[in-house]
């Protein structure tokens, strides 16, 4: 239970006069903004998923990290397109194939 000692009639009481648990310790105080707005009272007034997920991204600079991945993702692509330099003899290398169809496993 999220309010060790207490009794399940002690916080309903306590929800009901509108006090919520502490944030945990060292936790940013954006988040404790967040989870504020997620503990209000009325339902119709918290976050659904899609608003809590913007607030989270756009807290923990999601955006900026998911730009830089996809950068990289451009990066290694570049990095791992074919070149003649790649080919021994005419052939692919092991790594870019071509790649058998299927393969003859001896006995165990």
């Amino acid at each position: 239970m999220p309010y060790p000692g207490m009794h399940a009639n002690e916080v309903y009481q306590l929800l009901l006069n509108g006090k919520r648990m502490d944030p945990p310790m060292y936790c940013p105080e954006e988040i404790c903004k967040v989870m504020s707005k997620c503990w209000n009272e009325y339902p119709k007034d918290r976050p659904n998923f899609e608003n809590l997920k913007e607030m989270l991204w756009e807290i923990l600079g999601c955006e900026e990290i998911t730009q830089v991945l996809q950068q990289n993702e451009k990066s290694v692509d570049t990095l791992n397109s074919p070149k003649e330099s790649d080919s021994v003899n005419g052939q692919d290398d092991y790594l870019n194939g071509p790649f058998p169809e299927t393969v003859e496993m001896g006995p165990i």
